[in-house]
C-alpha cells in the first residue's frame, strides 16, 4: 500500500504536467541589454522590447526567474511605449511564466488575463493560463481554459500534456491516457512525449498495485 501511495504521489506531483519548463528557446547566450529609456524615440524602444524579451526568456533557461521577471517587465514597458501592442501582450505572456515559476500565480493571473484579450486564438496563452489556474486550486476554470485551447491547437503537444493532466486530476485516467498517447504518436521526438510516457507510466503502474481500491 505505502509503494501504490507513492506511486500515486509522483503521478500527481512530479515532474509537474506544464508546457513552461518545456520550451527551450534558440536564443543566444549574452549579458542581458539595458532597455532604453522611456523617452526614447519609438524605433528605439520596439528594439528594446525584443532584445529585453530576449534576455528575459534567456534568463528563464538559465533559471533567474527573478531577473527574468524584471527584464520582461521592462521589455513589456517598452512595448506598451512603442505602441507595439500584440508584441507587449506576447511579452506578458512571457513575463506570467517567469512569475509562474516563482508562485506568483496571482501576478500571472493579471498578465494571462490580458494576453487572453489581446491574442485571441493564441493556444498558448490560454494553455498558460490553464496550468496557472490549476496551481491556484481553480481546477473548474482551468478545464474551461484548456477546452479553449484545444479547439484553437487539437493537436498541439503542450495542449494535450496538459489537458491529460486535467483529465488524471478529474479521474478520468481514459482521456488522461488518450491525450498522453497522442502526444508520444503525433510527436515521439518531443519533451512533451518525454513527459507522457513518464505519467502515462505512472497511471499504468497504480492501477496494477490497486491504488484507490478497498
Amino acid at each position: 500500500m505505502i509503494i501504490a501511495t507513492l506511486l500515486l504521489m509522483a503521478a500527481q506531483v512530479g515532474p509537474n504536467p506544464s508546457p513552461l519548463e518545456l520550451e527551450p528557446l534558440p536564443i543566444p547566450r549574452g549579458k542581458p541589454s539595458v532597455v532604453a529609456a522611456p523617452d526614447a524615440p519609438q524605433p528605439d524602444l520596439a528594439t528594446a522590447a525584443r532584445t529585453g524579451a530576449i534576455a528575459g526568456n534567456q534568463s528563464i533557461i538559465s533559471g533567474d526567474h527573478d531577473g527574468a521577471a524584471e527584464l520582461l517587465r521592462q521589455a513589456q514597458d517598452a512595448a506598451i511605449a512603442a505602441d507595439e501592442p500584440t508584441m507587449a501582450a506576447e511579452i506578458g505572456l512571457d513575463r506570467a511564466r517567469a512569475l509562474m515559476m516563482l508562485g506568483r500565480t496571482d501576478e500571472a493571473a493579471n498578465l494571462l488575463e490580458a494576453a487572453r484579450v489581446d491574442l485571441p486564438g493564441h493556444a498558448h496563452a490560454w494553455v498558460v493560463s490553464s496550468v496557472n489556474a490549476r496551481r491556484m486550486g481553480e481546477f473548474e476554470n482551468a478545464t474551461t481554459l484548456i477546452a479553449e485551447a484545444l479547439s484553437f491547437a487539437p493537436k498541439d503537444p503542450g495542449v494535450n500534456l496538459e489537458a491529460g493532466t486535467l483529465a488524471y486530476v478529474a479521474g478520468d485516467d481514459e482521456s488522461a491516457l488518450m491525450h498522453w498517447q497522442g502526444i508520444i504518436d503525433r510527436a515521439p521526438e518531443s519533451s512533451e512525449a518525454e513527459f507522457a510516457a513518464q505519467y502515462i507510466e505512472s497511471l499504468k503502474a497504480t492501477a496494477a498495485f490497486g491504488v484507490g481500491e478497498n
